[in-house]
């Protein structure tokens, strides 16, 4: 049962960290720049993308308790 959710958790880890990599390579290509300040207003240039972003970071906080059952 441990390994079941060390496996998953790693997958989950993955998975989730690769997608907020890749929106975040999403923003540095379109906005030119890496300060996190610059960032203000994306929502209105990329809102599909930002909604991603969003979808991701909530993302996180479940993946650290998905390995978890009772």
């Amino acid at each position: 049962m441990g390994m079941d959710g060390a496996m998953v958790q790693m997958v989950s880890h993955g998975l989730i960290s690769g997608a907020l990599f890749c929106v975040w390579a999403c923003y540095n290509d379109r906005m030119h720049t890496r300060q996190i300040a610059d960032y203000g207003g994306v929502i209105n240039t990329m809102p599909i993308f930002a909604a991603f972003m969003v979808l991701f970071a909530l993302a996180i906080p479940v993946a650290r308790h998905v390995g978890f059952r009772r």
